[in-house]
């Protein structure tokens, strides 16, 4: 009998022996892998940083397109300068769109304890919204602007103006990524 219990209380000990070491390997594990995780967002938050920072950029070159409209009448010199503009912007808002995507599988569905990671979300959400919604935005503040001189041209009787393009763009609505019905990015009209 005691030879028994002695045996039953070896295979215990084994069996807390190799569960403890499997335990602590699983924990090693989660560890490494929430490590690996962490760097995968830092290093792609970095690049979609970098593609919000060059967007912020050229949005100021489109802002600086836009003032030079003095009368309506200017649109028709300025026109291929703005679409150019507008279109390297649309480029922009493209590459952040791209870097941003591969964020959103990883950051949206989830809620993070880790502070960083959860004000990186946080900051993702709100850029990603804003500089879409900037763009569809800007590109209505364009085409109010072509409207206007479009109903000069056809008003005027000489045909010394002639009708332009809207711009055309692939983004045309708002978007509200995180869904919680503010629209971020809207400037005031």
């Amino acid at each position: 009998m005691k030879r028994v219990i002695i045996i039953l209380i070896t295979i215990v000990i084994i069996g807390l022996g190799i569960g403890g070491t499997f335990l602590t390997i699983k924990v090693e594990n989660e560890r490494k892998a929430d490590k690996e995780f962490k760097e995968t967002i830092n290093n792609d938050y970095i690049a979609f940083k970098k593609a919000v920072e060059e967007f912020s950029t050229e949005r100021t070159n489109v802002y600086d397109a836009l003032s030079k409209i003095d009368y309506l009448e200017s649109i028709p010199g300025l026109y291929e300068e703005l679409i150019g503009t507008y279109k390297k912007y649309e480029e922009k808002l493209d590459n952040v769109i791209k870097t941003g995507d591969i964020l959103k599988e990883k950051l949206l569905e989830k809620d993070f304890r880790n502070k960083d990671l959860s004000n990186k979300k946080e900051a993702y959400i709100t850029n990603y919204e804003e500089t879409y919604n900037y763009f569809v935005s800007d590109v209505k503040k364009l085409n109010s602007q072509l409207d206007l001189y479009n109903v000069m041209a056809e008003a005027d009787t000489s045909n010394s103006f002639k009708k332009l393009d809207l711009y055309e763009s692939k983004y045309k609505e708002l978007i509200d990524v995180n869904e919680d019905g503010i629209y971020s990015g809207i400037d005031p009209e």
